[in-house]
């Protein structure tokens, strides 16, 4: 009985995953994203009962051989889920020679406690870029007294109160900006580095926490999918995407511009960002740094949010020109 609850239970979150169920409702998107780790205790949940069952000897060889069917099953979509952190792990992607900096995306939390932490911590990482979503007038103030003016000379930013802030901070000169037209903050600068441009976006799509959210999500991952497109191959999309692997919408901004997860590409394992001011552990990888082809990623490392209700994401990149 447990077996085969694990196997609907599987279905369901395949089907989830796959269609465009997962967008009827903000439970659903929910579910999308902890797709896999719900997959893992479904097929857990389901071994162990094939196990016991079997070695209660209950059952005779057929039946035992339809419990051992339906545990390797209940496996199948979690190494489907898995498979793309896992090829990272086993054979991490070795980038070629290239110009190196460092971008860090950190969502700063616009309800943290004490913004002066979050800023020691932000500014203690001495990334060559960083895109911080969350970002507030308190966050910039804090960030100002740390010594951001001095360490970085070049600044696009737009405060907000209420969670749609957003700022990107360089040590190189930004070119052209475009401000998205989202609900939350979105924008595209271009870096302008030694050897040529980098197309840098910085995204933080409202999140589908209810009907209306759910509503706004899709229209902001319309919108940045929309403005990925055509992108040239040195191009970077950072910051809380309110979106993981399990999402639709993330999927396909990867297919449109041509985009790998840093994590997967450099091997950074599961890795979660969020929640991360709870007593367990992160269940969702909702900050994301997606490189294009002529971006390569040395390494990359989990942040561990200092006060904020997401962990930040930094990766070492490297840039190609062919």
């Amino acid at each position: 009985m447990i077996l085969a609850g694990s196997l609907v239970g599987q279905l369901v979150v395949v089907l989830t995953v796959r269609s465009p169920l997962q967008e009827v409702s903000f439970r659903w998107v929910g579910l999308a994203g902890v797709a896999l780790p719900v997959a893992f205790g479904l097929a857990v949940a389901g071994t162990v009962a094939a196990v016991v069952a079997a070695r209660t000897g209950a059952v005779d060889r057929r039946r035992r051989r339809l419990l051992v069917l339906g545990m390797l099953a209940g496996w199948v979509p979690v190494a489907v889920l898995a498979a793309p952190t896992a090829s990272g792990l086993v054979a991490p992607e070795e980038p070629a020679a290239g110009q190196e900096f460092t971008l860090l995306t950190q969502n700063l939390w616009y309800q943290h406690p004490d913004p002066t932490v979050m800023a020691a911590a932000t500014m203690g990482r001495d990334a060559d870029v960083m895109v911080l979503v969350e970002y507030t007038s308190a966050h910039r103030e804090a960030l100002l007294a740390a010594g951001m003016a001095d360490a970085y000379p070049y600044l696009w930013e737009e405060p907000g109160e209420r969670g749609g802030g957003i700022a990107v901070v360089s040590r190189f000169p930004l070119g052209e900006v475009e401000r998205l037209d989202t609900w939350s903050g979105a924008v595209r600068v271009e870096l302008q580095l030694d050897d040529g441009p980098v197309v840098l976006f910085g995204a933080h799509p409202i999140a589908p926490s209810d009907r209306y959210g759910l509503i706004r999500w899709v229209e902001d991952h319309r919108t940045l999918n929309a403005a990925v497109r055509g992108s040239p191959p040195a191009v970077i999309v950072a910051g809380d995407l309110n979106a993981t692997s399990g999402h639709r919408r993330l999927r396909r901004l990867m297919d449109t511009g041509g985009l790998r997860d840093a994590h997967d590409v450099a091997g950074g394992g599961f890795a979660a960002t969020w929640p991360a001011s709870r007593w367990f552990p992160p269940v969702m990888r909702l900050d994301h740094i997606l490189v294009g082809d002529a971006v390569g990623v040395v390494s990359v490392t989990q942040l561990d949010g200092a006060g904020s209700d997401h962990r930040g994401v930094e990766a070492r990149l490297r840039v190609t020109r062919s």
